[in-house]
């Protein structure tokens, strides 16, 4: 009886099952000759017996679940080894796997039984609930993305080779919620290689839930940050009470982004921007409005209905992309430096953000913030150029990651070097098909109905050659041409930042010594799709916020090739106009800005741009009369401009 199910587990599926290290020893076990001898009894259980422990993989058993005589609690090496072995023995009788197959295959007899009773009811207790799941069918592993954990299905035909990155990790009630997805899946979207649907209990969101922090937008926008004046956390707090208890988290997140913006403004950090209110009034106004009709993104999903607020994780290998260093000013001399560290499940190809901030001098920026400890023995520049290995992690639902103690201030985190080698994730996190990740950012939904994610939009570009480089002392930019496998191109953009001064520099130093991947966040603009970087791998890791280059290359000036798209720099500028309506507040616009609108709509519908100049049109004609304290006057001013504003920015994001 030939073991279909064992020969599936490669050297990567059993370090999902196990851990990297026992792979790499058993590998070595069998390339020195000390692998096991190998029977195969009459019900297909695999005998292995090496020198010190005996394996029986009987099947139908998970393999943590199958006997070893070792003392090891979880999936040894003998385990392992025992696979590989059969692997090696077996394997050119195995028929090719399929290129795809579905989960949904799986009886709720089997489920149950895996899974045993109490789990069994948890899963049905959420079905009647209802959930959102995303499927992927595209490669060999089928996974489901829940609101609270990533499933794969490692093995086909094999249920109890399933695996979740929650704290049970096996035999949980994702198991069961994820093959139901898969039903969903295969019922309603049959063809696409990932699909979005909604199980069991439909959403029940209460629509006056949203009016509090809707009101408070309309008030803020007609006032302005400048005039959003004191009490404003009452205010907030008022807003974000009725979000809390309908458990929509997604607007409770909005409303909690935007006080924190405007109580930058008010104690003058040099980091606010008007642009950043405008884009959080306009998305509480596009998901409300995106939720009240059925689309293609379920309402639960577009408000972030009962996501969980922290999810806690299993064993966890996290791969560091790179880091983003931001600050601001407090009071004379000292500001808040924070550190955006990006790091990324090769299993799941998620990118989880780990967040840390402290109060520095003037002169701690960059390298010198790579000495600072994110946690305790965990040095900002090692974690950013290394790999995690943590057993205390929980995730936040917009991916923001923490890292736990124990009772004793151990984070159960360690951090080791990393050698650059991020073809080991697969899509889409990797790209090495400029063109297709052209045609996934085009054909993606708006991003006011997807999840709020802090890393949605972050991907790992393998580079080919590097051409065409400028920098713009003006703008203080440094923009490269870069090419992938298929000849298509990318635009690199990084911008100088007081808090990396020298990252431009170090981007430059590897230019020079040889580029093989980027990471970093992705858009389009225009027709072209842009990537700020975060990370590179030259010879080694290179984050590039926290580097000091010894290098003396030259930024060669000027523009080169990177000519402006005159419609995209109107669609700035009409943007960049409404919200500074908004940061001086709709009720006391000048005439002069006034004008301005005028003249920008006209443009936009010169330009071809109808639906954007009809609707700054509409906002012009708001204005045109006297408001006078009129509430529908008001309201109808408010409602005109979150109607341009969301335009703007679909036009922007659609390029």
């Amino acid at each position: 009886m030939r073991r279909d199910d064992l020969l599936a587990l490669d050297e990567a599926k059993l370090a999902e099952l196990a851990t990297r290290g026992h792979v790499k020893k058993a590998v070595k076990e069998l390339e020195a000759g000390r692998g096991p001898t190998i029977e195969v009894e009459a019900d297909g259980t695999v005998v292995a017996v090496t020198e010190d422990a005996t394996v029986r993989l009987t099947p139908g058993s998970a393999l943590r679940d199958t006997s070893c005589t070792c003392p090891a609690p979880k999936v040894c090496r003998h385990r392992v080894m025992a696979v590989l072995a059969y692997g090696q023995a077996h394997g050119g009788d195995a028929d090719e796997p399929a290129a795809r197959w579905s989960p949904a295959a799986f009886d709720d007899a089997d489920v149950e039984a895996l899974l045993g009773k109490w789990a069994w009811r948890r899963a049905l207790d959420r079905q009647r609930r209802g959930y959102v799941a995303t499927v992927s069918r595209a490669e060999e592993v089928p996974i489901a993305e829940l609101p609270t954990c990533t499933v794969r299905f490692l093995v086909p035909d094999g249920l109890s080779y399933a695996r979740c990155d929650c704290e049970a990790g096996v035999k949980c009630e994702h198991i069961a919620l994820a093959v139901w997805a898969f039903r969903q899946a295969d019922e309603r979207h049959p063809d696409a290689p990932k699909a979005t649907v909604e199980v069991g209990g439909g959403a029940t969101i209460e629509a006056s839930s949203l009016d509090a922090a809707l009101e408070l937008t309309r008030e803020l926008l007609l006032d302005g940050a400048v005039g959003s004046g004191a009490a404003l956390g009452a205010r907030f707090a008022r807003a974000k009470k009725p979000l809390g208890e309908a458990k929509l988290l997604w607007p409770r997140m909005i409303c909690e982004d935007l006080e924190e913006t405007l109580t930058s403004y008010a104690g003058r950090a040099a980091t606010y921007h008007p642009t950043r209110v405008g884009e959080l009034l306009t998305e509480l106004h596009a998901r409300a409005r995106a939720s009240a009709h059925e689309g293609e993104i379920p309402a639960r999903v577009v408000l972030g209905l009962d996501e969980p607020e922290e999810t806690a994780l299993e064993h966890l290998r996290l791969v560091s992309l790179g880091c983003r260093l931001t600050r601001e000013a407090l009071e004379e001399g000292s500001y808040r430096a924070r550190a955006d560290v990006y790091l990324a499940d090769p299993d799941t190809r998620a990118v989880l953000v780990l967040q840390t901030a402290w109060t520095v001098g003037e002169a701690d920026v960059g390298a010198a913030l790579a000495r600072r400890h994110v946690r305790k023995d965990l040095p900002l520049g090692t974690l950013a150029r290394g790999q995690v290995v943590t057993k205390a992690a929980k995730r936040r639902a917009n991916q923001a990651l923490t890292l736990a103690a124990d009772r004793r201030g151990l984070t159960r985190t360690s951090v080791t070097p990393q050698r650059g080698e991020w073809d080991l994730f697969g899509a889409p996190l990797f790209v090495d098909d400029f063109a297709t990740l052209a045609a996934e950012l085009r054909d993606a939904p708006p991003r006011y109905v997807r999840p709020r994610l802090l890393a949605e939009r972050v991907r790992v570009l393998a580079v080919e050659e590097v051409g065409d480089v400028a920098y713009d002392p003006g703008a203080q930019v440094l923009r490269a041409r870069l090419r992938g496998r298929d000849d298509s191109s990318v635009t690199l953009l990084l911008t100088h930042s007081a808090a990396a001064p020298k990252a431009i520099d170090a981007l430059v130093d590897a230019f020079e010594k040889g580029v093989r991947y980027v990471s970093g966040e992705v858009w389009r603009e225009g027709d072209e799709v842009r990537v700020s970087p975060i990370g590179v791998v030259t010879d080694r890791v290179v984050a590039l916020d926290l580097e000091a280059p010894t290098g003396k290359g030259e930024l060669p000036t000027g523009f080169g090739s990177f000519a402006p798209e005159p419609i995209h720099e109107l669609l700035l500028e009409a943007r960049a106009l409404l919200d500074r309506g908004a940061h001086a507040g709709m009720r006391h616009v000048t005439d002069a800005w006034r004008d301005e609108l005028r003249g920008v709509a006209a443009r936009l519908a010169s330009a071809g741009l109808s639906g954007c100049a009809e609707r700054a049109q509409a906002v012009h004609a708001r204005l045109a009369g006297r408001l006078g304290g009129d509430a529908e006057a008001e309201e109808a001013l408010a409602a005109a401009w979150l109607d341009a504003s969301l335009r703007l920015r679909l036009a922007l994001e659609a390029g």
